[in-house]
């Protein structure tokens, strides 16, 4: 598979340099990849209590790594995507060394006091949780806080990764009081959101083992895969029990999004394929209409990357996809958020080149130069990536030059 890369400008009159660019390949994640960004869908809320002592409970479908801080608030939203920011809020930071894919985290919020985890580290007092129904929110960014309830309300500029309602089955058509939200638009979408009936409490009871993280999700996301109970010291503590023996996803549900030099990429694992053909990728528009198709041949193995460059697409914002993989089976991909993928340039001098780039774990790159554009490139050096972020420091190939140009490429 062809490489992709990102080009870095050397000038050395200066001594000192700062460029940023951004690297063009996708990353991908199964049972044991690394995460570069969460995107909607990469946590579920699996309970809630709202008896004292108030709580939650939720499940990681990727590694997280250490110090990432994930954001809740029971605040709704209003019809124009506003947030009703009345609420309480809270954030959670992940432990060092990181979480696996199905760690399970339960959130225990005794009244008028700081929220605490059973992994992990919190901050906030949450322990409004109504017990005649509410809302929550996962958030990447700090929610907004206040007392004002009327609309517009406040912007929310995080990318939201999750919704749970318990006030009915069905979310509100507006934030008319505290214990009701629309659906943000950005969670409109198959395994990032659910509703349930009105209860005190609620927590998923399936199976917490052996299946594919689709599957996973299937489950949670079937009401009569949920207890509820509206006495509190009846239900009792919330489950901790991680999800374990993650099965590796087939063709298409670990798909992300990154901007390329060349334009944004797509791209995805195929897990276990069975056989030579042919897999599909399919662009959403928001009437589920079939925008964009893309075909790729793959051979059958244990592990396929499939790659995409889908036109039209812009950083930041969120799409779905649908993938057909070689055996014809069909898989939804919804709020896929297309990605930053960052190298910088640290400083350059004589001595040498210092770099940085976004890489995958155990995949291959090479650093290559050139003196001017259109000269024929040079590899300066190849490595080994050992985790997320890459640093390097490289000899100038030519020191009495005053410019050139690095590339660092993907193998």
């Amino acid at each position: 598979m062809e490489g992709l890369s990102l080009l870095l400008r050397v000038c050395l009159s200066g001594l000192r340099g700062f460029v940023k660019g951004v690297l063009g390949f996708g990353l991908l994640l199964g049972a044991d990849a690394v995460q570069a960004a969460l995107s909607p869908g990469d946590v579920s809320i699996i309970g809630f209590r709202s008896d004292d002592n108030d709580g939650l409970s939720f499940v990681t479908w990727v590694e997280i790594e250490a110090g990432t801080t994930l954001y809740f608030t029971d605040s709704g939203f209003f019809d124009d995507g506003t947030l009703r920011a009345s609420e309480k809020v809270m954030s959670w930071t992940v432990p060092s060394g990181g979480i696996s894919t199905g760690t399970v985290v339960v959130i225990t919020c005794p009244k008028s006091e700081n929220s605490s985890a059973n992994i992990g580290s919190t901050s906030g007092i949450f322990d409004g949780l109504s017990a005649s129904g509410d809302q929550l929110f996962i958030g990447t960014t700090a929610f907004p806080s206040g007392s004002s309830t009327n609309k517009p309300g406040s912007a929310y500029t995080g990318t939201l990764l999750y919704g749970l309602n318990f006030d009915t089955s069905t979310w509100a058509a507006d934030a008319t009081s505290s214990n009701t939200s629309d659906l943000p638009d950005s969670l409109d979408g198959t395994y990032l959101n659910l509703a349930i009936a009105e209860a005190d409490n609620g927590e998923y009871s399936g199976l917490r083992s052996g299946l594919k993280i689709e599957e996973f999700k299937a489950a949670i996301h079937d009401a009569d895969n949920w207890t509820t109970e509206n006495e509190g010291s009846v239900f009792g503590a919330l489950n901790s029990t991680s999800f374990t023996d993650v099965v590796p996803t087939s063709s298409g549900i670990d798909l992300r999004a990154f901007q390329g030099q060349e334009g944004v990429v797509v791209e995805f694992a195929a897990y276990d394929v069975e056989a030579d053909g042919e897999i599909r990728l399919m662009l959403q528009n928001d009437d589920g209409d079939t925008a964009w198709t893309g075909t790729v041949e793959v051979a059958a193995g244990p592990e396929v990357y499939a790659r995409f460059y889908v036109p039209g697409l812009e950083l930041g914002k969120v799409y779905c996809f649908r993938v057909r993989d070689e055996v014809g089976k069909w898989w939804d991909a919804p709020g896929v958020k297309v990605q930053p993928f960052a190298a910088e340039m640290v400083s350059a001098s004589p001595a040498g080149i210092e770099l940085t780039f976004d890489s995958r774990p155990n995949h291959e790159y090479e650093v290559q130069w050139i003196p001017e554009l259109g000269s024929d490139w040079q590899t300066v050096t190849s490595l080994t990536a050992t985790g997320a972020e890459t640093a390097l420091t490289v000899p100038h190939p030519d020191p009495e030059g005053p410019t050139g140009f690095f590339r660092v490429r993907l193998k």
